[in-house]
């Protein structure tokens, strides 16, 4: 099967890819600048690598399966041609960054502030041996049994979890009952016997030289006071990989975020379901064989619209009205501006919308049915050039 590699908000595939992209310490730090705004230009390019590995999704396309249970799917009307060729058009057309308004929001806020607050000598340490990355590595990479796994650094959104997994798997009529639950820790990063492996998988080094990486990095988090293992960066990502295994990894990092939002509860259900409807695109073999800005937006928009479509429909999470705004707000913070990158999720107000349409077609008579995934998809690509339509 072909497998992909997405994002859901962001503008790279993972945090090291993403430092590839905002360019080396080495460019950053050019002779004859200043120190101070050397360290300026460096937390910027931090902000945006740390966004650069939100969501990350990476998916096979395995075959769809027959519909589970006792749910009657109702399958929409064909879409005229005519649709398909305009969001076709749509997809194809390259993106012009001045058709939108677009500026950095909530979360390079939050990360930008996340970072001043440290030493930027701890920082220049943690960044340059990647370490931010290691526990969402080891998670996708070595971690695959799911029988210890909570969610939260204190496992109070286990049991939420598992019951959304539950009735998102009844809800849809695809398979994702092979789909495993992960939370990722910064507490990962000081378990010697986990980490070091992980750094000779990143690094290519022999197990006597990673042990004396994985060494600094912990003598550096220790050191430092504003850091700490539960530091949020270390975990502020969400996850849905496969093809085998099938898993959906949510951080630690990212749930802090939205506790500090006030959109705790609401914002991780937006995020799990999104991660899900990720597995239904593979399903469904919704992704395009090579990604591009046009391509990602597009599958990215999709889940958006998928989740809140389950979280308001009356037979999924059934959401009430002040719910429902909040998960318009969470699509709306998560949205980014990198146009020209393959990465590129949909700005904030692109993101509203998609999680707007999935309330309405949520709430369209009837209510009580729920339509198959297949023809959301459908009515998703006819509404997809309205959405990305300029500002």
């Amino acid at each position: 099967p072909t497998s992909y590699l997405r994002n859901v908000s962001g503008n790279g595939t993972s945090t090291t890819c993403g430092f590839a992209e905002m360019g080396s310490p080495d460019q950053v730090f050019q002779p004859g600048r200043p120190r101070g705004e050397s360290e300026e230009i460096m937390r910027k390019a931090l902000t945006s690598l740390v966004l650069a590995g939100l969501f990350v999704t990476v998916l096979a396309a395995p075959q769809p399966a027959a519909a589970q249970g006792d749910i009657e799917w109702v399958e929409t009307a064909a879409i005229p041609d005519s649709a398909n060729t305009v969001w076709r058009q749509a997809l194809a057309a390259a993106i012009n960054p001045d058709d939108y308004v677009c500026e950095p929001g909530l979360i390079d806020q939050w990360i930008a502030e996340l970072l001043s607050a440290t030493d930027f000598a701890t920082l220049d340490t943690l960044f340059m041996f990647g370490s931010p990355d290691w526990p969402i590595v080891y998670k996708l990479f070595f971690d695959n049994d799911d029988t210890d796994e909570f969610i939260g650094v204190d496992g109070r959104y286990t049991r939420e979890h598992a019951q959304r997994e539950r009735d998102l798997i009844n809800f849809w009529d695809v398979p994702l009952d092979g789909v495993d639950l992960y939370g990722m820790h910064g507490a990962v990063i000081a378990d010697d016997a986990k980490m070091v492996p992980v750094v000779q998988f990143l690094f290519g080094v022999s197990a006597t030289e990673a042990q004396g990486i994985v060494d600094l990095v912990q003598a550096t988090i220790v050191s430092d006071p504003t850091i700490g293992y539960d530091w949020p960066l270390f975990s502020f990502n969400a996850v849905a990989f496969g093809p085998d295994p099938l898993k959906i990894v949510m951080g630690d990092g990212l749930i802090a975020f939205f506790e500090d939002t006030r959109l705790a509860n609401n914002g991780v259900d937006v995020v799990y379901a999104h991660e899900m409807a990720h597995h239904i695109q593979g399903v469904l073999d919704v992704f395009a064989e090579e990604p591009s800005p046009e391509a990602t937006r597009r599958t990215e928009l999709m889940a958006d619209a998928f989740s809140v479509y389950f979280l308001v429909h009356a037979r999924g999470a059934a959401f009430n009205k002040h719910r429902a705004l909040d998960t318009f707000e969470v699509s709306f913070i998560a949205g980014d501006c990198a146009f020209d990158s393959p990465g590129h999720h949909g700005t904030p107000n692109q993101r509203r919308l998609a999680a707007e349409w999935g309330a309405d077609v949520a709430l369209d008579r009837p209510r009580g049915q729920i339509k198959s995934a297949a023809s959301m998809v459908a009515l998703f690509d006819a509404e997809l050039p309205t959405i990305v339509a300029p500002d």
